[in-house]
């Protein structure tokens, strides 16, 4: 397993065994791990937080005879009304951390309003203006009286001091600070926004009412931190605290302090095409074990698989009988590097593979053989750059490149050398509005798009060229409803579109045009029951629906009106057995491809379920 100090692979020595008799760790000091790793190395968490002061907690843990699965929430200090982020990191027993993925980047409240910040700016307004009405009525301002005046500190506006980002502290200053909301969406961290001191006045002991609470402001999900006010605060006489938020307690975990976030790739203006060679293939004699495949594509017309490794950033290739022909790809930012490559799509006429260069903000397009043609992107908000580029899909009817830019809550479209097109999207709850769209579906017969919009709880659908065309879902359990839509599959030859509605533990069914058809699946371990499934295939007929039972390690089968078939898997190591499945594909003959990242390897599966291919050694 390559090393990846700068990304996956930042654990603490003193928490990590080394060497071939080290003992195995705990549930405890796993937990410990996890939480260190998840704080220490957030290249993974969406720009709008990663450098923002966060807090990390347990939320859910289980093991296994040689990994603990543990999976982090983390949301931003203070009060949050969203939901949290959440990332699962597996850890073998030997204290390595063997895989990463993000769940879930935090989503704020969909009300997408400041509402403490602005309430408390009203009630600080009012207050000033009732003080100076009475002060006028009783002759506070009249020299005559002879009386002591009453001085009034004006609001000043300090310039930020220009210093490395801090973590802002969690007490909360006398001096209440109005925070520009505006996010500058550049790749390089944009200046910080000016902030504004509103001092509270200074009265006498008997005119002055009780200080209002400042209220805590909710941390704007803004892409460098807001350094603190040099400006010093006239402070009353009196005041009464503000509350300080209360953390999401850690269990167990040291403080660590923040790592330095990995600076985001030199964006890639426009296409290059500098071909790097690559040694002839040697094929390898043995199983399918493929490190820790994160995606899956399958090229029926010459009968080759191909694997995304994320831990070990490479793409693998192999054969129809699961010996691997080649692999390529390291860490790094160079033409023939990877950085935790999230997603693979095959163009089959012209013999390309689309990876998506998650780390370092990318689309890289290979050969089928491995040898880099040119690459597309770099990190930032602008058109044709991404945040964290996910699933892709190549269409192969107008031969374009679709990408969802998840950090950026919009889909790109390119055409197949990687020319850019169109875009359309932005964050929001309207239409073709996202928060944290997940997958992405094509209908090549009607030619229509389907994106998982998971933070909004629905689904919507385009045409090709990104024009609304229809939207369905809304938060909770009934028959139009969500609960974390997680992945769908579009079945062409029906006219349907089925959705994994992952929080429901059930699977939904569509018309093409988005009209709720049919549900099914409840909690629980029986035969038509889910544990959070996590991914759905359809095969090339229209028969057969297979989805990806991962909290039960095992694959189900169903009819087209969801009536159960048949299921395979248990937890194990073994043949036909699963630790942590997380995707599934299907090839034009119906046959299955299940990606285990635990047990670091695909099986292959009839459509009834016998295992193809044997796991025997790992291939390095």
């Amino acid at each position: 397993m390559a090393e990846d100090a700068g990304n996956n692979q930042n654990v603490d020595p003193r928490s990590t065994p080394s060497g071939p008799s080290a003992p195995n760790i705990t549930l405890d000091q796993a937990r410990v791990l996890a939480l260190h790793t998840a704080d220490a190395d957030r290249s993974g968490i969406s720009r709008a937080y990663r450098r923002s002061p966060l807090v990390f907690a347990i939320e859910y843990e289980e093991e296994s005879e040689t990994h603990f699965l543990v999976t982090i929430r983390f949301q931003p200090e203070g009060e949050f009304g969203g939901a949290t982020g959440l990332e699962e990191i597996s850890i073998g027993k030997d204290g390595v951390v063997e895989s990463r993925r993000i769940l879930r980047q935090p989503i704020q409240d969909k009300t997408g309003l400041p509402i403490l910040p602005i309430v408390g700016s009203f009630l600080g307004a009012g207050a000033l203006a009732i003080i100076i009405v009475i002060l006028v009525a009783v002759g506070a301002f009249d020299s005559d009286d002879g009386g002591q005046g009453v001085a009034v500190a004006a609001t000043s506006t300090p310039e930020p001091t220009p210093s490395e980002p801090t973590q802002i502290p969690t007490s909360t200053p006398a001096a209440v600070v109005v925070e520009n909301p505006t996010a500058t969406p550049e790749d390089a961290p944009p200046p910080a926004p000016t902030p504004t001191l509103a001092t509270a006045p200074t009265l006498a002991p008997t005119l002055a009412p009780t200080p209002a609470t400042a209220p805590t402001s909710t941390p704007l999900p803004e892409d460098t931190p807001t350094p603190e006010p040099t400006a010093t605060a006239v402070v009353p006489p009196t005041p009464t605290p503000a509350p300080s938020p209360t953390p999401i307690p850690v269990p167990t975990a040291t403080p660590v302090p923040t790592a330095t976030p990995v600076p985001t790739a030199t964006p890639i203006p426009a296409p290059t095409s500098t071909p790097t060679p690559v040694p002839s293939p040697t094929p390898i004699g043995g199983n399918l074990r493929t490190g820790n495949p994160s995606a899956i594509a399958v090229d029926s017309e010459n009968r080759w698989l191909f694997t995304v490794d994320a831990v070990n950033h490479r793409v693998q290739r192999f054969d129809s009988s699961g010996q691997r022909i080649n692999s390529w790809g390291s860490l790094g930012a160079g033409d023939d590097q990877l950085r935790r490559p999230s997603n693979i799509a095959i163009n089959v006429d012209d013999g390309w593979l689309y990876v998506s260069d998650a780390g370092n903000n990318r689309i890289i397009r290979f050969n089928t053989r491995g040898q880099f043609l040119n690459s597309w992107g770099g990190g930032g908000a602008a058109t044709g750059l991404f945040d964290g580029p996910g699933q892709l899909i190549y269409d192969t009817v107008n031969k374009w490149v679709y990408v969802i830019d998840q950090g950026n809550n919009r889909v790109q479209t390119y055409n197949s050398r990687g020319e850019f097109l169109r875009s359309w999207g932005q964050e929001g709850a309207g239409t073709r509005q996202f928060r944290q769209p997940a997958d992405i579906g094509y209908d090549q017969n009607a030619g229509w798009l389907y994106i998982v919009d998971t933070g909004n709880d629905r689904i919507q659908m385009v045409n090709v060229k990104g024009n609304y065309m229809a939207m369905k879902g809304s938060t909770g359990s009934e028959d139009d409803q969500f609960n974390n839509p997680t992945a769908l599959a579009v079945d062409a030859v029906n006219s349907c579109v089925y959705v994994v509605d992952q929080g429901n533990h059930r699977i939904k069914k569509y018309n093409n045009r988005l009209r709720f058809l049919l549900s099914w699946g409840t909690k629980g371990d029986a035969d038509g029951q889910f544990q959070t499934p996590g991914d759905i295939a359809v095969d090339p007929e229209g028969d057969w629906i297979y989805v990806l039972d991962k909290g039960n390690r095992r694959v189900q089968r169903f009819g087209t009106k969801g009536e159960f078939s048949r299921a395979w898997g248990v937890q194990g190591d073994g043949d036909g057995e699963f630790q942590a499945p997380g995707t599934i594909t299907v090839d034009d003959s119906g046959f299955i491809y299940v990606g285990d990242i635990d047990s670091q390897r695909v099986q292959k599966f009839d459509d009834r379920g016998n295992l193809q291919w044997e796991s025997l050694t790992a291939v390095p």
